[in-house]
């Protein structure tokens, strides 16, 4: 036993959220629309390590001096899609309600925006863990627009262990990215590469140094109770 873990977070894409196909389906409409064929709008998703999409469309377009905004045309097509083209990974609703129920201390940490509005419709991360039936079982969200400095940055991890009252020795950061294993590591919490969605896989892992790895919900759990 080296700590208690009092703490979990978690990464929201690719990590609690299977929603690569919504955003594949969004982003190829605007690739489609303003004539980009390559890269391809999934390499350009796979592409990413867990940067803020803003960020990485922001890029592309000072990258090929155009100016189309591309982030504003994927908000619209993704937030505004049709509901149910995301869903929960099979096994993480029961890991998360197991550790709720054990007093696991909780939260989420993304890139995506916390809570917006687009067109009379709210939007953002915690209407997305609404939808999905979660979002009672976290005490903090943070979401993009709360930090200043973004993952691999350690900022959002503070700001949800200042939130928690949690200790980061005594904290699991879970994600499938380098993004996530970065601002894990920043912060001095314990991180684990999540490897059951669309995150790094085979002999990356290594290169990546999270300090644990789990491919699947169920044997997060394990570690996590086993830590």
């Amino acid at each position: 036993m080296r700590h208690s873990i009092t703490t979990v977070l978690f990464d929201l894409d690719d990590t609690l959220v299977d929603s690569f196909s919504a955003r594949l389906a969004a982003l190829q409409l605007v690739f489609s629309d303003v004539g980009i064929h390559s890269p391809t709008a999934k390499e350009f998703l796979c592409n990413q390590d867990g940067s803020a999409i803003n960020q990485s469309l922001s890029q592309l377009e000072t990258d090929r001096g155009m100016a189309q905004g591309l982030f504003e045309k994927f908000r619209q097509a993704y937030w505004l899609r049709e509901r149910g083209i995301i869903s929960l990974y099979p096994g993480i609703k029961a890991v998360v309600q197991e550790l709720y129920r054990r007093g696991v201390k909780l939260g989420v940490i993304t890139q995506k925006r916390r809570a917006f509005e687009l067109e009379g419709h709210q939007a953002g991360a915690l209407k997305e863990l609404q939808q999905l039936g979660i979002a009672g079982l976290f005490s903090v969200t943070v979401g993009f627009e709360d930090v200043t400095f973004h993952k691999p940055h350690p900022e959002p991890v503070y700001l949800a262990l200042d939130n928690l009252k949690s200790r980061p020795r005594e904290t699991i950061f879970v994600g499938n990215s380098a993004a996530d294993v970065g601002a894990a590591t920043a912060a001095k919490c314990w991180s684990c590469l999540a490897t059951w969605g669309i995150g790094e896989t085979g002999d990356h892992h290594s290169g990546l140094g999270a300090d644990l790895v789990a491919r699947t919900p169920e044997e997060l759990l394990g570690l996590v109770l086993g830590f």
